[in-house]
This record gives C-alpha cells, sequence and structure tokens, in this order.
C-alpha cells in the first residue's frame, strides 16, 4: 500500500465544496448551475424588474440573460471539472501502482490530487483581479453614475465575472502543476516493460482526461458567441482552454513516450548482443543456436511493433471525439439560425 500523506495541507476548494454537497460532479455542476443562474434571474427579474425573455431571439432569452446563463455554466464547470480532475488518481490508483510501484513517484501524484499548491491560490486572486477590470469594460460602467451601477443585476456581473476569471487562471495553473507532477513521475518511477505496455495506458487516460476538461470549457466559453455576445475576453479565454487542453496532452505523454523509447533500445540492445551470439553458433552448425536466433528474431519485431505512445486504440478514438466538442455549440448556433430562417420565410 502507497504510504502517500492522506494530511491536507492546503485543501483544495473545489474538493471541500463537492464532498460537502456531496452529490460527485455532474450533480453538483448541475446544482451550482441552478444556484447562481436563479440568482441572476432574481436579481434581475425580481430586484431590477427586467424581464429576461426576447420574443425575436431564436433562443428566446435577451442578451444579458443568455450572457448569465453562460457564465453561470462556465463557473458551475469550472469548479465542477478542477474536481473531476483530481479524482482522476483516485480512480486510476490501482493502475498507477502497478506502473509507478510504491515509492516517492506515486507519492507525489496523490499528493498531487489531494493538496492545492499555494501558487493556485495566487493565480486566482490575480483572475480575479484582472476579472474586476474586464467587467468593468464589459458593463460600460466609465461614466455611469453610482445608481446607475448599483443594479442588482450589475452586481450578479460583477461578483461572478472575476470568480469564472479566476477559476480559470486557478485551472491552467493546477493544470500545468499537475502535469509537472506526472512527467517527473514518469521519468523517476516508470519502468516500461516491452511484453506489457498497457501498464503505460494510465498515463494515457489521465492525460485525455485532462485535456477533455478543458475542451468541454472552451465549449462552454464559445456559448457566448451562439447569441452574438461573445468578446476579446471570451476569444482569449476560449484559447487558454484550447491550449490547456492540448499541453494537459502533449506533456505527460511525451514525458512518458521518452521512458519507453529508452526501454525499448535498451531492449533491442540486449537483443542485437545476444543475436550476434546465436549468429555465430549458428553459423559453425550449432542447431540449437540457430532456433534460438530465430526466436529472438521474432521477439525483435515484436518489441519494434510495440507501441512508443501510451495510448490504445480507444484512447485514441475517444481523444478525436473530443477535439469535436468545442465544435458543437457552432454548429447548433448554425443550425438554429437556419431553422429560424426557414420558418420566416
Amino acid at each position: 500500500m502507497s504510504k502517500h500523506k492522506t494530511k491536507r495541507v492546503r485543501r483544495p476548494a473545489e474538493t471541500w465544496l463537492f464532498e460537502t454537497m456531496r452529490l460527485g460532479p455532474a450533480r453538483g455542476f448541475a446544482v451550482m448551475v441552478a444556484v447562481i443562474y436563479g440568482l441572476f434571474i432574481t436579481a434581475t427579474l425580481v430586484a431590477d424588474g427586467l424581464s429576461i425573455l426576447d420574443a425575436g431571439s431564436p433562443y428566446l432569452l435577451s442578451v444579458p440573460a443568455w450572457s448569465g446563463l453562460v457564465l453561470s455554466l462556465v463557473i458551475s464547470a469550472g469548479a465542477a471539472l478542477l474536481y473531476y480532475g483530481r479524482l482522476a488518481p483516485h480512480e486510476e490508483h490501482d493502475a498507477l501502482i502497478e506502473a509507478l510501484g510504491e515509492g516517492e513517484a506515486l507519492d507525489r501524484v496523490m499528493e498531487d490530487a489531494d493538496t492545492a499548491h499555494w501558487s493556485e491560490t495566487a493565480a486566482f486572486w490575480a483572475g480575479v483581479v484582472a476579472g474586476l477590470g474586464l467587467a468593468w469594460v464589459m458593463l460600460e460602467a466609465d461614466g455611469e453614475d453610482l445608481a446607475a451601477l448599483l443594479t442588482a443585476s450589475r452586481i450578479w456581473f460583477t461578483i461572478f465575472i472575476p470568480l469564472s476569471i479566476g477559476l480559470l487562471f486557478r485551472a491552467f495553473v493546477s493544470s500545468q502543476l499537475s502535469d509537472g507532477v506526472m512527467r517527473r513521475a514518469a521519468r523517476e518511477g516508470y519502468r516500461h516493460d516491452t511484453l506489457r505496455p498497457e501498464r503505460s495506458f494510465v498515463f494515457g487516460r489521465l492525460a485525455l482526461r485532462g485535456a477533455l476538461t478543458w475542451f468541454l470549457m472552451a465549449a462552454i466559453i464559445m456559448l457566448f458567441f451562439v447569441h452574438g455576445v461573445g468578446s476579446i475576453g471570451a476569444v482569449l479565454t476560449a484559447v487558454v482552454a484550447i491550449g490547456g487542453a492540448l499541453s494537459s496532452l502533449i506533456g505527460p505523454l511525451t514525458a512518458v513516450r521518452g521512458e519507453i523509447r529508452k526501454a525499448k533500445e535498451t531492449e533491442l540492445d540486449r537483443l542485437h548482443a545476444a543475436m550476434r551470439e546465436a549468429r555465430s553458433g549458428a553459423l559453425n552448425g550449432d542447431a540449437g543456436a540457430a532456433q534460438r536466433l530465430g526466436g529472438l528474431a521474432a521477439y525483435e519485431q515484436a518489441v519494434r511493433a510495440s507501441p512508443d505512445w501510451p495510448v490504445s486504440a480507444p484512447v485514441t478514438t475517444r481523444f478525436f471525439l473530443y477535439i469535436l466538442i468545442p465544435i458543437v455549440p457552432w454548429f447548433g448556433s448554425a443550425m438554429a439560425e437556419r431553422i429560424v430562417m426557414e420558418m420566416a420565410r
């Protein structure tokens, strides 16, 4: 059994939140959306007396209502996906033991899943500060009097825009830290067995899971553009999300691939030495050496044919499907607009 520490020096906020709710990532996400967007509806309808509906829109929601919905999704998904990512090493614990053994490499991976680094907190507050500036620009607050600024819906946006940017900053730093831990664990703890390449597939599954969270976030951010309310801020955050997805996938897999390549080269060197010895015996009429040479040649082909990347065919297929996730909002928007135009004829 691994000796990793279970005491959490800095318990991640998202872990505390979802473990307190005891609903899991998916249901917890749904509850958060309902609560956050419910606050927006209350602020808009009750406090400000405004309508959230727009009969002229194909989505029936006004521009502010659509922005509030997408922002609620971004915040809820950011927290849920952070928690979902931290669950991965625990769910793959047995496979990680098989790949890394019960040593320091495994301990570091598990500690990273259970502990929030100080830089994640710093990134969150840096994002909040940046988000306050973005909220000021988006709400066109410059030149407004105090009464116009202190509407309930504007206060809602002023709170939740910075919160969403803070979560994205935190998620990016958390992802980079976890990628670094996994790369180091692969270099120091993983020893590839050419006869058991499936032991490395856990790294592919973890990397794909990290990429999935970022692709989902990019897809949600792109929903801003479905109603035509996207801004430079949305573009930048979508770019960060896609960059995070590629980083989460490529970084750890490249490190594991390096270990696989080294293991294969070492094995081939030993094989070639044994083959030279067997060939010498076969040329001298040793039937046993000739038979051994044939077996070594077959094994050499098996080693060369073993995968260099720690991914199986299903993992690769799922990855290319995940790439399509950010495209879905664009496709759905185009289809909806086409349907509305046809109906209006």
